[in-house]
């Protein structure tokens, strides 16, 4: 029946903070549609017609980079300095080069 088991864990279903075009595939494919779109308009969709998006209206952005994954030493963690630019050149765009730009603490990467 697919219930999780109330006494074992907690099913977090409010989501605060995405558009819903961005959470459409996980809430149908983890949640059974059972996750609800708690946000309040201007934080969900401020970004939905961002100039620099290459369809507007669908605030979801993929990018291509070829690079190479790298560790440090015996560091089990691995980085992609040319995926670190282009995140790098995109919070750049939303600082400086964006009509209404973001603060840089109102990004997450």
């Amino acid at each position: 029946d697919h219930q999780y088991p109330p006494h074992l864990l907690t099913k977090l279903i409010q989501n605060y903070r995405s558009h819903p075009t961005i959470m459409k595939l996980p809430n149908e494919m983890f949640y059974e549609n059972e996750l609800l779109m708690c946000g309040n308009e201007f934080s969900t969709h401020n970004l939905a017609r961002w100039e620099h998006l290459p369809k507007p209206g669908f605030p979801i952005l993929f990018h291509s980079v070829h690079g190479e994954n790298l560790r440090e030493g015996n560091s089990p963690s691995w980085f992609n300095p040319q995926e670190a630019a282009e995140v790098a050149n995109y919070v750049d765009l939303l600082v400086n080069q964006t009509k209404a730009a973001l603060k840089p603490e109102e990004i997450g990467v």
